[in-house]
């Protein structure tokens, strides 16, 4: 016969027992079917379309608010995208079946009459606005013409040297304010293949009309993912609030974030995706909003474009949507020095590029300014992907399957729609569908060319 076990024992056992208990519970309420980080569109995206199917998932956010680089500033009184503004390729944009289904409204782009070119002070002359034009006009039959199939990839700074100063000049303003980066550096192949059509904006806020989408899914914020352990059987994903198991995980942070090695993978990642990251970069597309107590005798809308630095391409939108604020647009090297020197310098710059364009007299009726500086927020690292030049193939390899078990998704990898909150939710949305028949053991949908 066995010793008896003292009080003392029994006690500890049943504590260790509870323990033991609480440590299994926690284990099976952290397993999901997909975790997903980040919480941007491409993460709502692949949330919802996993609660519709009726998958375990978990969201890990590492910030504060859902939405990602899709987000609507408030702090100025009044509301401006300081990311995404427009609803690209409204055509076939989940977004606009998503807006319909929260009663969300949305309108046409309208743009301004015309923008108003200036040159420090002065507003250029007809002709040369017209010559100007032509410029544009000119620089866009070369990108036509281009043939990713039989042309060698070209920098825009490139395919353009050939069109004379003022195509140079388009394509540098294409580069700064399409990609956020400078011309000698954009991939022609890349951004040739992505998706035109209409646009349509959001008058509450395109960050706004995905915040609400986010509203009722399981998002953990201040989750930052850490570690991703991947060697099978199934994914471990550490944060700072303890670690998450699931079958598989899509993770949907941006290049920036995974060339800065914010997250650890185990294994590595494979040499493959290590090339496609390297053959990718962030832009630096950089929103300055100057708020002011006066309309400055400018109408509602107006763009004033300022060709007084060549090298530096400036532009503000002012009294978008009626509010009392201009938004100016800065892109490339000059985007990141400002985002690095901080929000008071970065306000001084745009402030004095406006003052020298409508006059002096707008400093006083200035009231307070706010910084969208992507390019400086470690989260992020940058506005969005593009394709270094010869490298227009990364996209698709970096979407590729990691062991069926990971996967690197979002505005990156979207083929055609990528560089957009609309072509990340688009891929999202198919790669959840893909784990999914996955998990029920029945044949993928293949949909790859349609992102390409």
């Amino acid at each position: 016969m066995g010793r008896r076990m003292s009080r003392r024992a029994m006690v500890t056992g049943l504590a260790a027992a509870s323990v033991l208990s609480r440590a299994a519970r926690a284990e099976s309420a952290a397993s999901v079917d997909v975790a997903i980080v980040g919480a941007g569109a491409a993460g709502i995206g692949a949330a919802r379309a996993l609660a519709r199917a009726g998958r375990s998932h978990v969201v890990l956010e590492a910030s504060r608010r859902p939405g990602g680089r899709v987000f609507t500033d408030t702090s100025l009184g009044e509301p401006f995208d300081a990311g995404a503004l427009y609803i690209h390729f409204a055509e076939r944009n989940p977004w606009m079946g998503i807006a319909r289904e929260f009663g969300v409204p949305t309108e046409p782009t309208i743009w301004s009459p015309g923008p108003r070119v200036m040159n420090g002070g002065a507003e250029v002359g007809e002709a040369e606005v017209k010559t100007r034009q032509k410029g544009f006009t000119d620089w866009m039959k070369l990108m036509n013409a281009f043939d990713p199939k039989d042309d060698a990839d070209l920098s825009f700074a490139d395919l353009a040297e050939e069109g004379g100063p003022f195509v140079r000049r388009a394509a540098r303003s294409m580069a700064a304010f399409a990609v956020g980066e400078d011309a000698e550096r954009v991939s022609v192949a890349d951004y040739w293949r992505l998706w035109g059509g209409g646009n349509e904006g959001v008058r509450a806020g395109y960050g706004t009309l995905v915040a609400r989408a986010a509203q009722d899914l399981d998002i953990r914020y201040e989750t930052p993912v850490t570690r991703i352990a991947w060697g099978g059987p199934g994914v471990r994903l550490t944060t700072p609030k303890g670690e998450i198991t699931a079958r598989t995980a899509i993770v949907t942070v941006s290049i920036g974030v995974l060339k800065a090695g914010r997250i650890a993978f185990d294994p590595p990642l494979p040499a493959s995706h290590k090339d496609a990251l390297s053959g990718m970069a962030m832009g630096a597309l950089t929103k300055i909003a100057l708020k002011f107590d006066d309309r400055l005798g400018l109408p509602t809308p107006t763009t004033l474009i300022d060709i007084g630095r060549a090298a530096e391409p400036f532009n503000a939108e002012f009294w978008r949507d009626d509010r009392a604020l201009a938004v100016c647009h800065i892109g490339g090297d000059l985007a990141r020095r400002l985002a690095r020197a901080g929000e008071p310098a970065a306000i001084d710059y745009a402030l004095s590029r406006v003052a020298a364009m409508a006059g002096a007299h707008v400093k006083r009726h200035f009231v307070g300014g706010r910084l969208a500086g992507w390019s400086a927020d470690p989260l992020f690292e940058g506005g969005y992907s593009y394709c270094k030049v010869g490298h227009a193939k990364a996209r698709k390899q970096l979407r590729k399957p990691l062991a069926e078990r990971l996967r690197l998704i979002g505005e990156a990898t979207a083929g055609r729609g990528s560089m957009t909150a609309g072509g990340a939710t688009l891929v999202a949305t198919r790669i959840a569908g893909r784990i999914v028949a996955a998990l029920e053991g029945l044949p993928a949908p293949d949909t790859d060319a349609e992102e390409e």
